[in-house]
């Protein structure tokens, strides 16, 4: 049995899923103690995209023991990505009254009641997370994102400040405090965090968008004209690469453009000086929406 498990680790490390759903099934013949063997196979089950067949390897996990606190973790987590997030939510209670503090179950949790829009159950989960260790980043992260929502920009200043300390390579701790800065003001700061996003990922254009918006608030109408014009050009030359390669699926025998022409780019970078303030209300949308798109889990 348990050289039988060992393989079905084995396979789950080499993306085998298939081989070992068939090992954990064997070795479930193999021994009475089938219940860490069940969430073995759930989350080979997970992995290969079957989530009715992972949810039931819990529950008969569950059945055997039920003050198995990671496989209520584990229900939680598969609750969640069928989108039964109440559910998820007491699994993880549940998880937590057995085994009384843990970051990841505080974090996904604060995931799941975000889902359910219920921002302050999830600032109370980030907080907890902090309180048990101030440099975790995901939680810092996630609830810097939630302090943005809610208009804390202070507070969310703080928490991706502290992200960047503990990862200074955090692409998006970096670009989200830039964002930041720019609302309340500090548009050195901000350039300095577009302008190190820039420097990273030379094609990004939001982040040309975001520092051009910056410079204009500083007065620099030429350094903002320069970087809108570059990221509008940027944009269009990606939408035109990305629908290329579309037409190159349909039609393969038309030719592929790896550069715009000459004339081409020159009539983006006028199209681009033309729509300015339409770019403009662009990125405030965007930076508006940003904090709904990248909340993180610790699974």
């Amino acid at each position: 049995s348990a050289l039988t498990t060992c393989k079905g680790i084995a396979y789950v490390q080499m993306k085998k899923y298939e081989e070992a759903r068939k090992a954990f099934s064997d070795a479930l013949h193999k021994t009475t103690n089938k219940g860490p063997i069940y969430i073995y196979r759930a989350k080979s089950n997970i992995m290969a995209g079957d989530t009715v067949a992972a949810l039931d390897d819990v529950e008969k996990s569950l059945a055997l023991d039920k003050y198995d606190a990671d496989a209520y973790a584990f229900r939680g987590m598969i609750r969640y990505l069928k989108k039964d997030f109440k559910d998820a939510v007491a699994d993880y209670d549940e998880a937590l009254r057995l085994v009384g503090k843990r970051a990841d179950l505080y974090v996904n949790r604060g995931i799941a009641r975000y889902e359910m829009n219920d921002l302050q159950g999830a600032m109370s989960d980030y907080d907890a997370v902090v309180a048990l260790d101030e440099d975790n980043v995901v939680a810092r992260f996630n609830r810097g994102l939630l302090r943005m929502e809610v208009g804390n920009w202070n507070g969310a200043e703080q928490d991706f400040a502290h992200v960047i300390l503990v990862e200074p390579d955090n692409d998006m701790a970096i670009y989200n405090r830039g964002i930041i800065r720019s609302h309340i003001g500090n548009y050195k700061g901000a350039i300095e965090d577009f302008t190190n996003i820039i420097n990273e990922y030379p094609d990004f254009a939001q982040g040309y968008y975001a520092r051009a918006e910056a410079k204009r608030r500083r007065l620099d109408e030429k350094g903002a004209r320069l970087d809108y014009n570059t990221g509008y050009v940027l944009e269009h030359k990606q939408k035109e690469e990305k629908q290329d390669k579309k037409d190159e699926k349909q039609q393969e025998s038309q030719p592929k453009q790896d550069e715009m022409s000459k004339e081409n780019a020159e009539r983006l970078l006028q199209a681009a000086m033309r729509n300015e303030k339409e770019t403009q209300e662009k990125i405030q949308r965007q930076q508006q929406e940003a904090p709904r798109r990248r909340l993180q889990k610790q699974w």
